[in-house]
């Protein structure tokens, strides 16, 4: 009986909750109709923003600056977290103290260093000076900060990267574009089979970004006579990063895939100064007006091919290294662009384990450098050119020099 009881109880139940459940349904159908209309006008509000295009995370690594761009498929220690974290699966254990990287957007010859000086007196005659410089090739620089860890397929590093360009086009309106990106990354790798690693960095970022700014207020800026007032874009990106490694000596392939599915950064607007005094004084950013434009980061896709011919002993005395890669960011390339604007090529060859020298083509232009290691330092040069503007077919060709001091146990 008692059995039965029981029985005849859970059948009564499941009759309420079934009535319950039928109740339940209709609401939750009217709730998921609700919530489809809600996404249905998300998606079209975001359709509806203006996509503006974002410079990508791009830290100056000069021993690739020298090699053509080169390094999808022989990524390098430290900066295998963001151009193939696949590298992190072979990666030696090394801890970066400091890596310092600063570079120029042009090449300080004689009718250049006259001005240069005289940038600290009389910015804007100083910046008047130099507009046959900036119209014949363009006028920047580039500045990165780093530190971190890589080994036993785990990497993690802090970045700091400022870039300053203004390109040929600009030298009547003396605009330049100006961002700041701190990134934090963490990377992980693992070997799928003895020969095939895959990869992944993840890349939170906090970036300011004055993308049109007058060049005399950078450099009142940079003086500290003034500045403050620069209109700037401020806030947060997350860029995801994938990678793949096949090793099939002595030959390697490699795949990278950046900013997967374009990296959106969600900005508000203000001023420098604003922005920075708040950052200095320990609180969070400043609330400011929200951007209504989608400013995203393209995705890029860089296939590449590394030949490092197994050379025995003669490799403790000459070891070359010869590398081919294609970049592609998707719609960000120029209308009618040459195929060339994708292709990277470079040769680094090491002697004695202490010296490398390096060529390559860099997207139709030439570059070399060097580069000397001594214990827990390392020292490189490179010389460039690249393309003016990727989306913009009218900027000449952009020619600099880079150096960079590595400091890593």
């Amino acid at each position: 009986m008692g059995y039965i009881l029981r029985e005849d109880r859970r059948f009564a139940a499941s009759g309420i909750l079934g009535r319950r459940r039928i109740a339940v349904r209709s609401v939750g159908v009217k709730k998921s109709l609700v919530v489809g209309v809600i996404l249905v006008f998300v998606a079209a509000a975001c359709y509806a923003q203006t996509m503006v295009s974002e410079p990508e995370f791009s830290p100056m690594v000069t021993a690739m600056a020298a090699s053509g761009g080169v390094g999808v498929a022989n990524p390098q220690g430290f900066s295998s977290l963001f151009v193939n974290p696949a590298g992190l699966a072979s990666a030696p254990s090394t801890f970066t103290v400091l890596g310092v990287s600063p570079a120029t957007y042009f090449l300080p010859g004689s009718s250049v260093r006259p001005y240069l000086g005289e940038l600290s007196t009389d910015p804007a005659d100083a910046l008047a000076g130099l507009s046959p410089t900036i119209a014949a090739n363009g006028i920047g620089g580039n500045l990165t900060v780093g530190l971190g860890y890589t080994g036993k397929g785990i990497g993690i590093g802090l970045m700091d990267v400022t870039d300053v360009y203004a390109d040929s086009t600009q030298a009547t309106s003396q605009l330049a574009d100006a961002s700041n990106t701190l990134a934090f990354l963490v990377g992980l790798a693992v070997p799928l089979t003895s020969n095939l690693s895959l990869g992944g960095t993840l890349r939170p970022m906090l970036r300011v970004h004055a993308p049109s700014v007058p060049m005399v207020d950078l450099v009142d800026f940079a003086n500290g006579t003034g500045g403050l007032s620069i209109p700037v874009f401020y806030g947060f990106g997350i860029g995801l990063d994938l990678g793949l490694l096949w090793n099939l000596s002595p030959f390697t392939i490699g795949l990278a895939l950046r900013d997967i599915g374009g990296t959106q950064f969600y900005y508000s607007s203000g001023t420098l100064g604003s922005v920075l005094s708040s950052i200095t004084s320990g609180k969070s950013l400043p609330y400011g007006t929200p951007v209504s434009s989608v400013y995203e980061v393209p995705m890029n896709v860089t296939m590449g091919l590394a030949y490092h011919p197994n050379l025995g002993r003669t490799a403790s005395i000459v070891d070359p290294l010869f590398e081919v890669d294609y970049h592609y960011a998707i719609g960000q390339n120029a209308a009618g662009a040459s195929p060339l604007l994708g292709l990277h090529a470079g040769a680094d060859v090491r002697f004695l384990s202490l010296v490398d020298l390096r060529v390559g083509f860099n997207q139709g232009y030439l570059t070399f450098g060097a580069g000397l290691k001594m214990l827990f330092l390392r020292l490189d040069a490179a010389y460039f050119m690249r393309p003016g503007s990727l989306s913009g077919s009218a900027a000449l060709p952009n020619a600099g020099l880079a150096t960079s001091l590595t400091i890593s146990f």
